[in-house]
């Protein structure tokens, strides 16, 4: 797993290995990395075709992009931008969104308690989505996504046409 630091045009890439500064173990289910604080971590990020347990919580970023990813668990985290592509079993949890989530051809996430102004469904099947406030959701192609107890506050009239 790399990570991946989007703001210079060389991106840095961190290992798993320079993780051993975080709390948690060996990045299991049973003892996952802990990111805690984002003092460590780049304002723009990107993860990139992990599978090691990661819980990130009360981190601030601009950008957030996962790619290929899962077993991520997101908390009380605040930010402008969240990606995910071909991504799963993803937790998010509590977040404050301020433009975007994304969801590209993502399955089996959970997105709960989360404020989202707006959210993007592209080719994504099977999340859930649990007490989360919208502006507005756009979905491409996406279905059996399951939405319960959300507020929707749709300010604008969108209209596609294709």
């Amino acid at each position: 797993m790399k990570i991946k630091d989007l703001t210079n045009k060389k991106l840095k890439r961190i290992s798993i290995a320079n993780f051993a500064y975080f709390k948690g173990s060996k990045g299991t289910q049973e003892h996952p990395i802990i990111i805690e604080s984002s003092q460590n971590l780049p304002s723009s990020m990107k993860f990139c075709k992990s599978s090691t347990f990661i819980h990130i919580k009360n981190c601030k970023a601009t950008k957030f992009e996962l790619k290929r990813c899962k077993n991520l668990t997101i908390e009380k985290f605040t930010l402008n931008q969240l990606v995910l592509h071909k991504s799963s079993n993803v937790k998010i949890k509590n977040c404050i969104i301020n433009y975007t989530l994304e969801l590209k051809k993502c399955i089996n996430l959970q997105v709960l308690e989360s404020k989202i102004p707006l959210l993007l469904l592209v080719l994504s099947f099977h999340n859930n989505f649990v007490g989360n406030s919208f502006n507005d959701i756009i979905n491409h192609y996406s279905k059996a996504n399951k939405f319960e107890n959300y507020q929707y506050y749709n300010y604008k009239v969108t209209v596609w046409i294709f």
